[in-house]
């Protein structure tokens, strides 16, 4: 992911998992706004909002189907 101007990028997550960047926004509420009308507006793609390269809120993963072999099962222990 490029880093932008700024500190809030919203992206979006297909269902292979790739990852789009969408918008920037100055606040975390600003991208949270943005990410919660995205996942309205667009029903079948989730979105990821990220600061500095760490993602900071989900939207509507549960959408991307997710095979038990990709799956990384250690994340729910």
């Amino acid at each position: 992911m490029e880093k932008g101007t700024s500190p809030y990028v919203l992206v979006r997550v297909d269902q292979e998992g790739t990852e789009e960047p969408v918008s920037e926004h100055p606040t975390f509420e600003d991208g949270w706004q943005a990410g919660t009308s995205a996942v309205h507006r667009e029903r079948q793609d989730a979105y990821s909002l990220y600061r500095g390269g760490r993602r900071v809120a989900r939207f509507c993963h549960h959408r991307i189907a997710v095979s038990s072999k990709s799956f990384d099962w250690s994340v729910l222990s």
